[in-house]
C-alpha cells in the first residue's frame, strides 16, 4: 500500500505546521475488552521521533501486528516501523537496521509464527519476515531502486501475492505482482502494458487461483488516469474491463478486498476527491455510489462479510474516515475524537470478529501513530 502511502507521508511533511505534542489517548476497557464502535487504543511513538502506521493484519483475537516507518524529527533515516498487539496493548518490536531510507506499505499474517511484510528499500523492493521470533529481510527481485511492493496478501503459509510498481524516468512505469511459493519470492509476470505508466496498489486472493489486482493506469493523453484491474484464475493474469466515473479525469484504485469470489471490493478516489467504490459480482465490476458531503479520498477497504464492508481515508481533509457498507449503502461511521486536529487513518483489517484500523495524527514532526479499532456487529 505505500509507493503511495509514502507519497503522501511526504507531502504531509511538506506542508506540515508543528501542531504541538505528542497525542495521549484514553485507554481502552481492561483487557483490551472490544466495542462495536470505534474507540481509540493507544499506540507507542518511536523513540526516534515520527511515526507513521500504513498497514495491519490480524492473527487471532489476541494477536495483530501493524506496520508503516518511523524517521528521525528532521525526517531523515526513515525505517521500517512495526507494532504488535498481544490481546491487551501496543509495542513496538524491533526489525533491522536498513543502510538507507525505507518503509512498510502493507503487512499479512498466515500465523502466528508466519508474518509478511512489503515496501520499498534502499535497492527497490522490501520484503521482511516474521518467524515467531524476529523479523528479517527475504530477497526478493527487484527491477531498479525504484521498484516497490504496495500490498500483500496471503492464502497459506506457500501462497503469498504482493504487488507493485517498476517506475523509470518520464512518468513512465510498468505494474509488478510477486508470489511466495513457500520457498522464493518470484515475479508472476503480467500482460505487457499497453499505457505509458501503470501502477499496483491493491491485491486480493481468495484462493491460488483467484486474485485480484488494481491500481492505476496513465495513457500519457495529459493528466488523465483510469482505473485498472487484473485477474489471475491460476494460469495466466488478464485484464478486466471496468467502469471509470471521470471519463477525462483522475481515477484510481489503493485498496482491495474480497470476501468470496464473486464478491470483491475496490476502493480509491476519482477527480475532486470523490470517493470510488466498485464492486465484483463474478461477471462485472460495477460503481457502488459513496454518498457523501464532502472530498475523500479511500485507501484501505476490509471486509467480514457481504454486509459488513469498511473502507478507510482519508487525506484532503486530514480527519480519520471510516465508511462501512450493509449490504445495501454506504455510510460514514462515528470515529471517535483524535488528541491533534489532523488524522488520517489508512490501514484497515478485519480478523477475529475485530476490525483494526491504523495511520498516523499530528503533522510534521510531531506524527505519531494512531490505532483504532471496532467489533463486527
Amino acid at each position: 500500500m505505500v509507493g503511495r502511502t509514502l507519497a503522501i507521508i511526504t507531502v504531509l511533511l511538506i506542508l506540515a505546521v508543528p501542531l504541538g505534542a505528542a497525542p495521549t489517548i484514553a485507554a481502552p476497557g481492561s483487557g483490551g475488552g472490544c466495542e462495536t464502535a470505534w474507540t481509540l487504543v493507544p499506540a507507542p511513538r518511536p523513540d526516534r521521533g515520527i511515526g507513521f502506521l500504513t498497514s495491519v493484519t490480524v492473527v487471532s483475537a489476541n494477536e495483530a501486528w501493524a506496520a508503516g516507518l518511523s524517521s528521525r524529527r528532521d525526517f531523515t533515516h526513515e525505517q521500517p516501523l512495526f507494532e504488535h498487539w498481544d490481546g491487551a496493548a501496543w509495542s513496538i518490536v524491533p526489525s533491522p537496521s536498513l543502510a538507507g531510507d525505507a518503509g512498510i506499505n502493507d503487512i499479512a499474517a498466515v500465523a502466528s509464527d508466519d508474518v509478511w511484510a512489503v515496501g520499498s528499500g534502499p535497492e527497490g523492493v522490501l520484503v521482511e519476515h516474521w518467524d515467531g521470533d524476529a523479523w528479517h529481510v527475504v530477497s526478493a527481485p527487484s527491477q531498479n531502486a525504484y521498484t516497490s511492493l504496495h500490498s500483500l496478501s496471503a492464502t497459506s503459509a506457500d501462497d503469498v501475492w504482493a504487488s507493485g510498481t517498476i517506475e523509470y524516468h518520464r512518468r513512465a512505469s510498468d505494474p509488478l505482482v510477486e508470489h511466495w511459493d513457500g520457498t522464493t519470492w518470484s515475479v508472476a509476470p503480467v500482460p505487457p502494458s499497453p499505457k505509458q505508466a501503470e501502477r499496483l496498489f491493491g491485491v486480493a486472493a481468495t484462493s491460488s487461483n483467484d486474485v485480484w489486482v488494481g491500481g492505476q493506469a496513465y495513457p500519457g493523453n495529459g493528466v488523465f488516469t483510469a482505473t485498472l484491474v487484473l485477474h489471475w484464475d491460476g494460469s495466466a493474469w488478464t485484464r478486466v474491463d471496468n467502469p471509470n466515473p471521470a471519463i477525462h479525469g483522475f481515477n484510481v484504485f489503493y485498496d482491495l478486498a474480497a470476501v468470496s469470489s464473486d464478491d470483491v471490493w475496490a476502493v480509491g478516489t476519482t477527480s475532486n476527491n470523490r470517493p470510488l467504490t466498485e464492486q465484483w459480482d463474478g461477471t462485472r465490476w460495477r460503481i457502488v455510489d459513496v454518498s457523501v458531503a464532502h472530498g475523500e479520498q479511500l485507501g484501505g477497504v476490509a471486509a467480514a462479510r457481504s454486509t459488513d464492508v469498511r473502507a478507510t481515508g482519508d487525506f484532503p481533509l486530514l480527519r480519520p474516515v471510516v465508511m462501512g457498507w450493509d449490504g445495501t449503502r454506504w455510510s460514514e461511521q462515528p470515529t471517535p475524537p483524535t488528541p491533534k486536529s489532523h488524522a488520517v487513518l489508512l490501514g484497515i483489517a478485519f480478523g477475529a470478529g475485530v476490525y483494526w484500523a491504523v495511520g498516523w495524527t499530528g503533522m510534521s514532526h510531531k506524527t505519531a501513530p494512531i490505532v483504532e479499532r471496532a467489533c463486527a456487529a
